[in-house]
């Protein structure tokens, strides 16, 4: 079975962007703290032979919140923390997590937002891109804003089969990093889009762009690619009994793939309440933390 990494950045903001997104309540440094206990659990249950590389600011360290990192490291073994010393003004650390992409051992890899769990659809739609061997390259719009040019991929919801892909066979991550690494808000998704949308036959023959319609109904593909829209038949064909409970957690808990969400109290004590081997992993790393740690998290004692 191949192995699958999800892969992070984790850093302190020097600067937070004012930019006007109507869907993201959380400006704030806080908000990237706020679901990490719960995704390396979450990813595990879902892909149990996945890996979460977290790539972290060595200054994550100086804040109170890094116990959570520290425990979750000793009790999660598919839990791994990459610290990264490379200065930085802005948002550059975002590309952090594209660095798994280029290596050239690595046989699947997806790219997410600390900021956001995985919804339900998101777990369908990614299982599907695993199992079908000739699309390399996935990414996943799951609302309405997902139609303009900078959204062909997101950042936050793309997926790589680093093996199969021509364009990174010659480069590295450096590389990379050395012709679109930039400081401007949104560099990290142009640069994937730049890098990897520009061959018109590769798109058509191995890009996956996968739509969620549940909640908003969004058009065709942005380029001219593989298509598949998420939809009932499709959970009916992939249903896994043992996923149910936390499919159903997921459901009543994340509106849309990608969504900034603030997962602490109510829906965290529930998740604890799965019954799940990793949640009482988790049960237990969170017990060695501060109680300043699980007030924030607004556990019950």
């Amino acid at each position: 079975m191949e192995k699958v990494i999800f892969s992070y950045s984790l850093f302190e903001p020097k600067h937070l962007f004012t930019e006007n997104r109507a869907h993201d309540k959380h400006n704030t440094s806080l908000r990237y703290w706020y679901n990490l206990p719960l995704i390396p659990i979450v990813n595990k249950i879902l892909f149990p032979n996945s890996e979460m590389l977290l790539f972290v600011d060595k200054c994550v360290f100086e804040n109170p919140l890094s116990e959570v990192i520290n425990v979750l490291s000793l009790y999660i073994d598919s839990f791994k923390v990459i610290i990264k010393d490379d200065p930085y003004n802005t948002i550059e650390p975002t590309f952090w997590r594209f660095e798994p992409i280029f290596k050239k051992d690595n046989q699947v890899v997806f790219t997410r937002d600390i900021d956001s769990l995985p919804s339900k659809e998101e777990y369908y739609l990614t299982n599907y891109f695993l199992n079908k061997p000739d699309l390399y390259i996935q990414t996943i719009r799951s609302h309405p804003n997902h139609i303009f040019p900078i959204t062909i991929m997101l950042a936050g919801l793309s997926g790589f089969k680093p093996l199969k892909i021509d364009q990174i066979k010659e480069t590295n991550y450096q590389q990379f990093c050395e012709k679109y690494l930039s400081e401007i808000y949104g560099s990290d998704q142009k640069a994937l889009i730049d890098f990897f949308t520009k061959d018109k036959v590769f798109n058509k023959n191995h890009f996956l762009d996968c739509k969620i319609n549940t909640k908003y109904k969004l058009p065709k593909a942005l380029i001219d690619c593989q298509e598949v829209i998420f939809d009932k038949k499709m959970e009916s064909k992939m249903r896994i009994l043992y996923l149910e409970e936390l499919l159903n957690w997921l459901k009543k808990n994340i509106a849309w793939s990608g969504e900034p969400i603030d997962i602490r109290g109510l829906a965290f004590n529930d998740f604890l309440n799965l019954n799940y081997p990793e949640v009482k992993l988790l049960k237990k790393s969170m017990a060695l933390c501060s109680e300043k740690v699980n007030d924030f998290y607004l556990l019950r004692s």
